[in-house]
Formats: structure tokens, C-alpha cells, sequence
């Protein structure tokens, strides 16, 4: 092989590195998914968990890129838990398929509709998580109580 053919390959491979890089470095995918939840219903269907599967799939490429969860509801006690809650249950998800905490931006109680969970790519950079907001309220209250811990898990005790 001349010179000539190896430093053009050489520059090839350079240029598709740093194109490959700089799109996982400083850009961020066109992302748009919404996941619905039931009323009521704090917890992911199949087809939200086969939504956040493909989100999974497109983010785990761009580990600078932060991931937008978004959750609404009015602001009366309990759609504000709940909101938080949603939020939660789909940043949990990611993470337990392999996306670090700290590529979330967590938003709860955003006006819009309650029974939705926007996510969008995003090169914010603010915390992750956020303590609930009325950790002891349950949409089932006076039947069952349940508190959430600051991690978002259930405490039972």
C-alpha cells in the first residue's frame, strides 16, 4: 500500500472518530417519547416499559447527554405526589437497565396532563433526583398507607 492510501485511511479514521465522538460529546438525539400511565396508576405497563426499552437503547450512546423526565399534574397535594411518583418509577427503570443517575433531570408537577410522562433528550446539567414532595400521601389513603423513602422506594414500616 502507497503512502498516499495510508494517510488517507488514517485521516478517514480520524475524521470518523472525531464525527462519532463530537455526536456522542455534544450533541443529543432527537428525543421525544411520552409515556401514559392509568389514573391512578403509579406503576409501567408492558408498552411504557417496551417505550423505555427503545429510549434505553438510543441514550446508552450518548452518555453526556441528560435525559429529560417530565411529569404533570395539578398542584393539589396528592397530583403533585403522584406526578413525583411516575417520575420516579420511569427514572428507576432506566436505571436498572443500565443508564447512570446521573444523566436524569427530574420535573414533576409541570402543567399538562397528569396521566403523561414526557421524556426528551437535553444538555442541561442540574441534579438528578429530588426528594418527594409529600412522602407519606397515598391516592388510597385512609385504606392503605405508604411513605416513600428519598431514594423513591416504598418504606413499609
Amino acid at each position: 500500500m502507497t503512502f498516499l492510501k495510508q494517510t488517507i485511511i488514517f485521516l478517514g479514521a480520524i475524521l470518523l472518530a472525531t464525527i462519532t465522538t463530537a455526536q456522542s460529546v455534544d450533541s443529543c438525539p432527537p428525543l421525544a417519547v411520552d409515556i401514559s400511565f392509568k389514573y391512578r396508576s403509579i406503576y409501567l405497563s408492558p408498552k411504557a416499559k417496551a417505550k423505555l426499552d427503545s429510549v434505553y437503547t438510543v441514550m446508552k450512546n450518548y452518555p453526556s447527554c441528560k435525559i429529560r423526565v417530565e411529569g404533570y399534574g395539578p398542584p393539589s397535594e396528592g397530583e403533585q405526589q403522584t406526578s413525583w411518583d411516575v417520575v420516579a418509577a420511569v427514572i428507576k427503570y432506566l436505571i436498572a437497565k443500565g443508564i447512570s443517575k446521573e444523566n436524569f433531570l427530574f420535573v414533576y408537577g409541570e402543567e399538562g396532563n397528569p396521566l403523561k410522562v414526557s421524556i426528551s433528550a437535553s444538555m442541561e446539567d442540574w441534579g438528578y433526583w429530588v426528594p418527594a414532595p409529600h412522602p407519606c400521601y397515598s391516592l388510597f389513603l385512609p385504606r392503605k398507607k405508604r411513605c416513600v423513602k428519598a431514594n423513591g422506594d416504598l418504606n413499609h414500616d
